[in-house]
């Protein structure tokens, strides 16, 4: 709960005065969208960042209940919220009591499950080293999932160590990683491994013994993970096999399938009420892919919807009223700017700055 608590007070404070619920739910499940990576970026939130993606289960709903029971979040206009003094100070207090990891990051190894993918991987690797040192060759995997099993097996069978070599080996680089880590993150992290002869701990189970929340057992034991893959990326001599077990990362740059269609489209030289029709979506979902082309592609010329003087001039007034709230912005701009033109001035300001 404490967790969960430090997590949505951490996030309705960068950008819940400016954001629904829903907004801060989208940046914390990972919601792929422009708007969501716009928000993260304006925001500057892409720690936390799909944090609850692949975590324990969170209702967000009585947790922002509890905290205004509590006086720490007052409601806005539009679903909005905002922090009072008792919930910066609540904050700090949690910021003491259950940290998040200092090697946690969000936005590159939650928001595509890269980290849940290495995860499985890795446990099922251990696993199956671990049974095989006893000659082991029939047990039940802690993954059935044909791609963590497809990339385990060509780890296993391409390899110029032996089976023992590569137990060694592996056994060096986890031990390399977690002495960078305390005793009880190394801790949480072992006994989250199955072995030959016993099966791995909960969050649950782990949470009750260390008298802390799923949440923050799941924080401990990702941050680990994040470091894992940071340093077989940095450090690829020295850690080869954690390398190979990271799964293929998309680029933080792509934008989602419907959007790429539509830049097709685009690139075409199609108009976009022409595209709208011809895939039969709305004009504003089309406009959507718009935004988040152009947050995404610096080499993307907007010229056909937006003057450099109308970028400049929302992007400034953006700035100077110190909110990214489209209905504001558009107050404060000339008659004729539209909310998409709006949306995509701080589009291509974000996604270049």
């Amino acid at each position: 709960m404490k967790s969960a608590e430090r997590l949505l007070l951490a996030a309705i404070q960068s950008a819940g005065a400016e954001r629904s619920l829903n907004g801060v739910k989208h940046i914390l499940k990972g919601k792929r969208s422009a708007q969501t990576i716009q928000d993260v970026r304006f925001f500057q939130c892409e720690r936390i960042t799909a944090s609850l993606k692949d975590a324990p289960e969170v209702n967000i709903e009585s947790i922002v209940s509890a905290l205004k029971e509590r006086g720490c979040i007052r409601s806005g206009p539009a679903d909005t919220h905002h922090l009072t003094a008792e919930g910066v100070r609540y904050l700090q207090e949690l910021e003491d009591d259950v940290p998040f990891p200092a090697t946690y990051h969000g936005m590159p190894y939650e928001w595509h499950s890269a980290a849940n993918g290495f995860w499985q991987r890795l446990r099922l690797l251990i696993q199956t080293l671990g049974n095989l040192q006893y000659d082991i060759r029939f047990f039940q995997p802690v993954s059935y999932d044909y791609t963590v099993q497809r990339d385990v097996k060509t780890v296993l069978n391409h390899s110029s160590y032996s089976k023992d070599q590569q137990s060694r080996q592996l056994y060096q680089e986890v031990e390399s990683v977690l002495t960078r880590f305390s005793d009880q993150e190394a801790e949480i992290f072992v006994r989250r491994l199955t072995s030959a002869f016993s099966a791995g701990k909960t969050y649950t189970q782990l949470a009750a013994e260390k008298g802390k929340d799923e949440l923050y057992i799941h924080f401990l034991h990702r941050g680990i993970i994040h470091e894992m893959i940071q340093l077989s990326a940095k450090e690829s001599e020295s850690f080869p096999l954690l390398k190979r077990l990271v799964p293929a990362i998309p680029n933080q740059t792509s934008v989602t399938e419907t959007a790429a269609k539509t830049h097709e489209y685009i690139k075409a030289g199609k108009m976009l009420r022409e595209i709208a029709a011809t895939r039969g979506l709305k004009l504003s979902t089309i406009e959507d892919h718009v935004v988040e082309i152009a947050l995404h592609d610096d080499a993307f010329d907007p010229a056909d919807y937006i003057t450099n003087e109308v970028i400049t001039m929302a992007a400034n007034k953006a700035a100077d009223l110190g909110t990214s709230r489209l209905k504001t912005i558009k107050e404060n701009l000339p008659d004729g700017i539209t909310y998409f033109q709006i949306r995509l001035a701080l589009a291509i300001k974000s996604g270049r700055s």
